[in-house]
């Protein structure tokens, strides 16, 4: 073993390559949670660590990048994921080719595949779905189903308040919604049946190919 210098004052100049062989390159080794660079548990070629326990009880996953305090940090065999921020795509063990960008995304998720989440704690409390594609601050936080689209900012990260907190069923599969705060613009449930909640401006032509049912009191043209 070799210790060079005496303190944080000291420098360490190095002109040649520095070969890491056998582990990852450890950073503050002395403290409780040091920082770690290189592929991970399992020593799998094709994975890319930074971070302090990031993907850290990897067995045999491949071709995943966790940047980030306990990013992917209980990965065993998921493949192709990408985790980036605190805690990104945390207690994943066996889910597959996720997106994970921002703190806690993604957080609970363990078996899910195919999702994205980018923005603080987006889709954080998913961990089964799959495919769900959740982007803006808390977006998604309380979906658990399959295959839903929210976008926009859940402001306040309140469950009541945010149109893009939740979609209509929490657990349902296949829904829409596009919003900001409180508010959203267009909405869908799982038949792609779609809901305007507000004025409708058209500035070209509309062909209407079904029926047109008009439940208000007045139409002008």
């Amino acid at each position: 073993e070799l210790t060079v210098g005496a303190d944080a004052n000291d420098t360490f100049t190095c002109n040649a390559i520095i070969d890491s062989v056998n582990a990852d390159i450890l950073i503050r080794g002395g403290s409780s949670d040091p920082m770690q660079v290189g592929r991970g548990g399992g020593a799998v070629s094709t994975n890319t660590r930074i971070g302090v326990s990031a993907l850290q009880s990897n067995a045999a996953g491949s071709q995943n990048i966790a940047m980030g305090y306990q990013a992917l940090l209980t990965n065993n065999s998921g493949a192709g994921n990408v985790g980036l921020g605190y805690q990104s795509l945390r207690a994943n063990t066996v889910g597959n080719t996720n997106v994970s960008i921002g703190r806690s995304a993604l957080l609970t998720n363990a078996s899910g595949d195919n999702n994205i989440a980018i923005g603080a704690n987006a889709l954080e409390s998913l961990t089964a779905g799959d495919a769900n594609v959740c982007i803006g601050h808390y977006a998604g936080f309380a979906v658990t189903g399959t295959g839903n689209v929210l976008i926009g900012p859940a402001d306040s990260g309140n469950p009541v308040n945010d149109a893009t907190y939740s979609p209509p069923s929490q657990s349902g599969s296949r829904q829409l919604v596009i919003g900001s705060g409180t508010e959203f613009w267009v909405r869908g449930d799982s038949n792609f049946d779609v809901t305007l909640n507000n004025n409708v401006a058209v500035n070209n032509g509309l062909t209407v190919k079904g029926d047109l049912v008009v439940n208000g009191t007045t139409t002008t043209v």
